[in-house]
């Protein structure tokens, strides 16, 4: 007989009573229980009804990939490995006796366990792993730190698995000399940017620029300076900085905003109307009819007083939002055609994004001052999944300016050669780029396109290594309910956050095309103006332009300033899933890791004509913190009727602190209250048991033939580093009522 911590969610004062009579030492806070059980009665703790969640478990996630990245650690001695770092002629910005260190917790950040730590003089930074925070602590409060009843485990914060990932293989070389390569160092606080930067100039180590938290520098992979500035106390993060790079008639049908056949009128009647949206992208030919009438703005980032597109990639990326069809009568249109465009040229005189600043706030900053509240970002880094510096500063930048949608394409790393973690001939995960690890931005990867390409080539024929059969046997293009190859596979790297969020079309794709452009940089030549391109490049302005249509819906219907996080909710909601076989493998149920929640669909998405029986309620209460959870157990509850004649779909968002993990963790719960039936948010995802969600601040509810009756949806704290923390709520279907607060 073993005993387990636990955390459970309950919905009604019974359910509390009964879970109370089975556990042991339990604590009650709001609308969380954390407690002792005997994993012997564990079924019939569940049993009263409640959602359990074992503290001491580890999320499902694929079995070789646990431990699979390096993540800062537990360490049972008094000190960290290795020497300290050689002193330098400053006086230093952390006391000696003042460390960073990561605490084990006993279950979620209950007030009481808050306020001992706050008394012993703990700093807390950031949550880690469910159950785990980083903390500044004196090394004389240790002791008694680790005296406290709900500290599991205690050890310094290590990060030399952070170092190896980026330079062992080149130490390994066995090279002479190795040339300087840009680094990026994170510290926990931005007061000790200053103190980095003079440990960096007294190495004779170049910085090249950085803001706030950040310092991107020059360093030879094989310094030993690296691992020596990784065990000072004020770094989080060193990593090796990998360049970004870059990464629709047919579209707009699939996506539901063109009718099936000739004749038909369009389902959603909204055009982007009234809205704007930034792209930052290679350049644009400003020239191009379908363009001329969209464009707010173009600002150079990369070349001075050059925006212009002879890469191509930026003007096909900007059709695919706002083009007009001007050129095409009207046959070739971005999914949002009347909206406004705000351009960010970002290519280099060498055709790389050196416009990229070192501060991506900058970049989203220019936009946001100029009006647009969507930002396009079909570029990234390779990153195998990993949650990089650029990760952070999407969800700085969002949670620092909540109304800005930051949409982003995972990246076109997907590759079946030697998979790790799948079936051979099956697509492998661990492929995003970076920023699309990012919580709070909208991640895009990319399902194929319905066109049928004459002598359409296979996946080998264009990239034989990377796809062996039977995947490589198919057509890139034809069905649309099967995957792009090359799409960027989740999980991210903390193992439990599914991405990409959502998927679009992203093969042959038909936009504008750059005057200037060699014909070698597309996939194929279209009628005069047009081309096809292909990645997920081109399937994340399919969403981003769609993203306005919903925005305009919000601000023209509802009457309402939405949130980043309602629109990802709305969105998200929306998505129909994709039943090929490469967009199913290892977990057929929603969410996975190739398409996320599915393909975006406008039709399930707003109130349209084409569902008569859908009516859309939300919650979204962005502007007024007060309101926000500010503690563990704190919920808010709602009722709606629901018929049967149609289905029934809840997706909760939030904006999350940044952090790897989540900072801040709710959860979604939904009872039908005539027949008692429970649902948790995400419980499809891999686990043994439905129980809350610990790591996607992205959580859906689907029910394809829900019963009618009353239904009640409980949003609740599971656990609150850094409040007050809002969210947004979507609710679609056959509802006959409004989502009412109870």
């Amino acid at each position: 007989m073993v005993t387990k911590r636990v955390t459970a969610h309950y919905m009604h004062e019974e359910e509390l009573q009964a879970a109370l009579a089975v556990l042991g030492h339990p604590q009650v806070q709001g609308r969380v229980i954390v407690g002792e059980v005997d994993d012997t009665r564990l079924a019939e703790l569940r049993d009263t009804g409640v959602f359990v969640t074992v503290v001491d478990e580890d999320p499902q996630v694929p079995g070789p990939a646990r431990g699979r990245r390096g993540e800062p650690g537990l360490s049972s001695g008094g000190g960290r490995r290795g020497a300290r770092p050689s002193p330098i002629p400053v006086a230093p910005a952390v006391p000696a006796d003042l460390d960073v260190w990561v605490l084990r917790l006993a279950g979620p950040l209950l007030d009481p366990w808050r306020q001992s730590l706050e008394h012993a003089g703990v700093e807390l930074i950031e949550r880690l792993r469910p159950d785990s925070y980083s903390a500044w602590v004196r090394l004389s409060a240790v002791p008694a730190v680790r005296s406290l009843g709900f500290v599991v485990e205690m050890g310094l914060y290590e990060t030399p698995e952070t170092v190896a990932r980026t330079t062992l293989s080149q130490r390994r070389g066995g090279r002479a000399t190795v040339p300087p390569r840009p680094f990026e160092v994170l510290v926990h606080r931005t007061d000790d940017l200053d103190d980095v930067r003079t440990w960096l100039d007294a190495r004779n180590l170049t910085v090249q620029g950085g803001a706030r938290r950040k310092l991107r520098f020059l360093a030879r992979p094989d310094a030993a300076a690296l691992t020596e500035l990784a065990r000072l106390p004020s770094v989080a993060t060193v990593e090796e900085f990998v360049p970004p790079r870059l990464s629709n008639d047919h579209a707009r049908r699939i996506l539901g905003l063109d009718p099936a056949g000739p004749g038909g009128s369009a389902p959603i009647g909204l055009t982007g109307q009234g809205q704007m949206v930034a792209v930052a992208d290679s350049g644009i030919d400003d020239t191009h009819p379908d363009l001329r009438k969209r464009l707010v703005d173009v600002r150079a980032w990369g070349r001075p007083d050059d925006a212009s597109d002879d890469h191509g990639h930026g003007t096909h990326v900007a059709g695919s939002v706002v083009g007009d069809g001007t050129a095409s009568a009207g046959a070739v249109r971005g999914t949002a055609p009347e909206a406004g465009l705000f351009f960010q040229s970002i290519m280099d005189g060498q055709g790389g994004l050196g416009g990229l600043p070192a501060d991506l706030a900058e970049l989203f900053d220019e936009a946001y001052q100029a009006g647009a509240r969507i930002h396009n970002n079909s570029w990234g880094a390779e990153a195998g999944s990993a949650y990089r510096v650029s990760s952070l500063e999407v969800d700085d930048f969002v949670a620092s300016h909540p109304d800005m949608l930051l949409v982003i394409a995972a990246g076109n790393d997907g590759t079946a050669a030697q998979p790790r973690f799948t079936n051979p001939g099956s697509v492998d995960l661990f492929s995003l780029d970076a920023p699309a690890t990012a919580k709070n931005a909208l991640t895009v990867g990319a399902s194929r396109s319905d066109r049928v390409v004459p002598g359409a080539p296979t996946w080998a024929q264009w990239w034989d290594a990377n796809f062996p059969p039977p995947l490589g046997d198919e057509a890139i293009s034809g069905d649309p309910e099967a995957m792009a190859a090359f799409s960027g596979r989740g999980p991210c790297d903390e193992q439990i956050r599914a991405k990409p969020d959502i998927v679009a079309p992203g093969t042959f794709i038909l936009s504008t095309r750059s005057a200037i452009a060699p014909a070698e940089n597309f996939w194929a030549e279209g009628d005069p103006g047009y081309a096809y391109m292909g990645g997920t490049s081109m399937a994340a302005p399919l969403v981003s332009g769609s993203a306005a249509l919903v925005r305009q819906y919000f601000t023209e219907t509802r009457d309402h300033e939405p949130s980043a996080a309602l629109l990802k909710a709305a969105l998200v909601n929306g998505a129909r899933w994709l039943s090929g076989r490469d967009a199913l493998h290892d977990h057929a149920r929603e969410p996975n890791y190739h398409q996320g929640f599915g393909r975006l669909y406008l039709p399930w998405t707003i109130p349209n004509p084409l569902e008569p029986a859908m009516r859309l309620e939300y919650v979204d209460d962005w502007q007024d913190r007060s309101t926000g959870f500010s503690g563990v157990g704190d919920a808010r509850r709602y009722v709606v009727t629901a018929t049967e004649d149609t289905w029934l779909r809840l997706c909760l968002v939030w904006t999350d602190p940044p952090g790897r993990g989540l900072q801040n963790n709710l959860a979604l719960l939904a009872e039908h209250r005539e027949s008692g039936t429970k649902w948790v948010g995400n419980q499809n995802r891999p686990a043994q048991f439905p129980s809350p969600d610990p790591g996607n601040n992205v959580q859906v509810i689907r029910l394809d033939r829900p019963d009618a009756g009353t239904y009640l949806i409980q949003v609740v704290a599971s656990n609150i580093l850094h409040g007050p923390q809002s969210f947004a709520l979507v609710v679609a279907g056959g509802l006959n009522s409004a989502l009412t607060v109870i």
